[in-house]
């Protein structure tokens, strides 16, 4: 999965020569080598709030962004063998990086050379509010971000980009 912090290094050589190249994003050197992508959403949250219906709407829309900014096409599938696989999980889930319950590290995503799959903590409280709220965790937004990284895309280190390293500020 892709940790979510950023080189507080600013002398750094490669910091500074990211702050001359103004650097919105970072393709880590993998990427899928078809256009046309699949997904399914194979676990789904079990805590009450959001719906399957509401999960793939949002799911759906993540994707759209994606799919707006790049050559890629993204196709939904129920079952079989997809590009990338979506799972809410709790804790240990077989992939060497638990969540860790409420708060904290929301999601992680795998590059393309690593499968690409996108997992989301089941222990938060997921909410379709497109707001700054303490009432959750925007789910379009975290999920558009990690979406990203399925893509092969790392972190910008421009704050307010969507592909920022810390989202503390996006719940």
């Amino acid at each position: 999965g892709v940790k979510d912090i950023i080189e507080d290094d600013e002398d750094s050589p490669r910091s500074r020569l990211a702050h001359r190249r103004g650097k919105r994003y970072a393709l880590q050197g993998s990427r899928w080598r078809v256009k046309n992508l699949t997904y399914k959403i194979s676990k789904y949250p079990t805590k009450r709030g959001l719906s399957k219906r509401e999960v793939d709407d949002t799911m759906l829309k993540a994707f759209q962004v994606w799919e707006k900014e790049t050559d890629l096409k993204f196709e939904r599938r129920d079952s079989g063998k997809v590009h990338i696989e979506i799972r809410f999980e709790k804790r240990n889930h077989g992939d060497d990086d638990p969540f860790d319950g409420e708060g904290g590290q929301r999601a992680h995503a795998f590059f393309p050379r690593y499968g690409g799959d996108a997992h989301f903590d089941d222990d938060e409280n997921w909410t379709l509010d497109q707001t700054n709220s303490n009432d959750g965790s925007r789910l379009l937004l975290v999920a558009t971000h990690e979406l990203g990284h399925a893509l092969g895309i790392g972190h910008s280190e421009k704050k307010e980009a969507l592909m920022a390293p810390s989202h503390d500020e996006w719940k």
